[in-house]
C-alpha cells in the first residue's frame, strides 16, 4: 500500500524480489528501491494518474531478475479516507511469467513454421490486411524444384534439410521490412516492402 505521494507504507513483502537487495521498501518511492529503473518510471506513472483520476487501473510491466525475465500483472485501486479524498493506493502485484512465457510460446507456434522457422500461410494470411504493409510492395513466390524426388531416392531427413538450407538463404538476403514464408511443402513467398520493379527483379 502507498500513501498520497506514492511512498509505500505497508507491504507484506518488506524486500521482494524487485527491489534492491536489504532495503526495505517502506517509507520510499519505487525510483528509490526498484532494480529495473524503467519498470519503477512505469509504477510511478500509474500511480499519479490514480492519484489524479482516482481511477482503477490494471497493467503489466517486467523486470530482469537474476538474469530472468519476470512479467508482473499490476492492480491499483485508490483509497478514500472519511472525508472522501484519495489518500493512498493499493497495489497488487502478481507474477504470471508462466502464463505470459505460454502465451508467446503458443503465438510463435501460430505464426511460425516449425521445420524452417520462416513464417506460415496463417501469417501470411493476417498480413494481407495488415499494417505491416508498406507499398510500393513485390511479392516473390519461389518453390525448391525436385524435393519430391530427393524425399523419395534419399528420405525425407534429407529433403527437410534442404528446406531448411533454403529457409537460410532466403532469410540471409531479406532486406529491412521484408518477411519470408514457408507456405507450403515447398513453397515460399517473400512480402518485400517498399520495394520498386528494379530492386524486384535484382532480388530474383
Amino acid at each position: 500500500m502507498k500513501d498520497a505521494e506514492g511512498q509505500y507504507i505497508f507491504t507484506n513483502r518488506p524486500n521482494p524480489e524487485w527491489a534492491k537487495p536489504g532495503v526495505s521498501i517502506i517509507g520510499k518511492f519505487d525510483i528509490d528501491v526498484q532494480l529495473d529503473k524503467n519498470m519503477a518510471r512505469q509504477c510511478r506513472s500509474e500511480d499519479l494518474e490514480v492519484l489524479a483520476t482516482g481511477k482503477k487501473i490494471k497493467s503489466q510491466c517486467s523486470s530482469v531478475i537474476d538474469g530472468r525475465k519476470v512479467y508482473y500483472e499490476i492492480v491499483k485501486t485508490p483509497v478514500y479516507d472519511d472525508n472522501g479524498n484519495i489518500a493512498g493506493i493499493t497495489c497488487i502485484a502478481s507474477d504470471v511469467t508462466e502464463k505470459v512465457n505460454l502465451e508467446q510460446k503458443l503465438l510463435h507456434y501460430y505464426r511460425r513454421d516449425a521445420l524452417t522457422g520462416l513464417y506460415n500461410r496463417n501469417y501470411l494470411n493476417k498480413c494481407q490486411d495488415s499494417k505491416i504493409i508498406e507499398y510500393p510492395l513485390a511479392v516473390l513466390v519461389l518453390d525448391c524444384n525436385h524435393l519430391k524426388h530427393i524425399n523419395d531416392n534419399y528420405g525425407h531427413k534429407a529433403g527437410d534439410e534442404l528446406l531448411g538450407m533454403m529457409a537460410a538463404a532466403i532469410e540471409a538476403n531479406l532486406g529491412k521490412g521484408d518477411f519470408a514464408f514457408r507456405v507450403g511443402g515447398d513453397e515460399f513467398a517473400i512480402i518485400c516492402n517498399k520495394t520498386d520493379e528494379a530492386r524486384a527483379k535484382q532480388l530474383v
